[in-house]
């Protein structure tokens, strides 16, 4: 069993071609909804769960909720000119589970969705062997200024914001449990918290002809727009994608890099591509933004300075 290809099954057993209602249905960041109106509404859903995608030995309440809400945001935000409105939490919860637990959980749940100017609107529980957490995020997407999956063009420039890898790498130290310097703390900061480029978003909207949130890691996110625009991704990894404290965590622990920019996850900025004028243009007014390659003639992916096999997650 596959996760693409199960992926590509419910899009297109779910597709409803000639429902004006349903624009965007499974496949992008968001299913869209067009009720009437200058806006559109989106719906999103996303979750965790134990051994998954957290351990309990180095997870709390607070950070688990942080990182729920985070992840699911960051599909709203993808979207282009959008922002998220009310979520829904459903939960999977063992016997024996502190109710102090949930109730952290609960409160910093709250809070999280707060600093995006969201609001908790209800929610599910029910009794599961593991701890997991689901959260629906409902949204509001300008019309105008809606970015999907596809719209990309041959010649266009692919672009990013957000630092890259650092989720993976903060991963891999909290697994490991050794003593945290400051680039190690850093790393495992944006494993639990990764900033979310809400701002940037709205920017990137007004030029961006495709986008999606790097969740899955920069080659499975060139992959995506590839497969979806019919064209090659030809990318090249630079120094600009990573921060000083990946670069230098991986220098001491004799890593590459490249790798973790490349297959790293959930690190949740922002790929996109836009036409080269544009791309200057809006460069100039977001100084964190850089490029990644260009959109090209073809097929698949092709990295010019990574010869190494990349691996990408799968959830089977």
């Amino acid at each position: 069993m596959k996760e693409k290809d199960l992926l590509s099954f419910f899009k297109k057993i779910f597709s409803y071609p000639h429902d004006a209602s349903l624009p965007v249905g499974p496949g992008d960041d968001c299913a869209v909804m067009d009720l009437g109106g200058k806006e559109y509404l989106l719906a999103t859903v996303d979750e965790i769960q134990q051994d998954t995608h957290f351990i309990m030995d180095f997870s709390s309440p607070e950070l688990l909720a942080a990182k729920l809400v985070r992840m699911n945001v960051s599909d709203i935000y993808s979207m282009g000119a959008a922002r998220p409105l009310f979520c829904f939490i459903a939960g999977g919860l063992p016997k024996g589970l502190r109710q102090e637990w949930v109730k952290e959980f609960a409160v910093a749940a709250r809070k999280e969705a707060g600093l995006f100017n969201m609001k908790v609107a209800g929610g599910n529980l029910c009794r599961s062997d593991k701890i997991h957490f689901s959260m629906t995020v409902i949204g509001l997407a300008d019309k105008k200024h809606l970015v999907l999956r596809t719209g990309a063009r041959q010649g266009d420039i692919i672009a990013g914001v957000g630092a890259m890898g650092e989720a993976r790498a903060g991963l891999e130290i909290l697994i490991k449990g050794k003593k945290q310097g400051i680039a190690e703390k850093k790393l495992v900061s944006s494993f639990w918290r990764p900033e979310i480029k809400q701002q940037e978003a709205g920017k990137i909207a007004r030029f961006a002809t495709a986008m999606l949130d790097n969740s899955d890691g920069l080659f499975r996110s060139l992959e995506i727009l590839a497969q979806e625009n019919g064209l090659k991704a030809e990318a090249e990894i630079k120094e600009e994608m990573v921060s000083k404290e990946l670069r230098a965590w991986c220098s001491s622990q004799g890593k590459d890099w490249r790798k973790y920019a490349l297959a790293g996850g959930e690190d949740y900025g922002l790929i996109f591509t836009a036409g080269k004028k544009d791309f200057e243009i809006l460069k100039r007014e977001l100084k964190n933004c850089y490029q990644i390659g260009e959109m090209k003639k073809g097929k698949g992916v092709s990295v010019k300075n990574y010869g190494s096999e990349i691996q990408t997650f799968e959830h089977f």
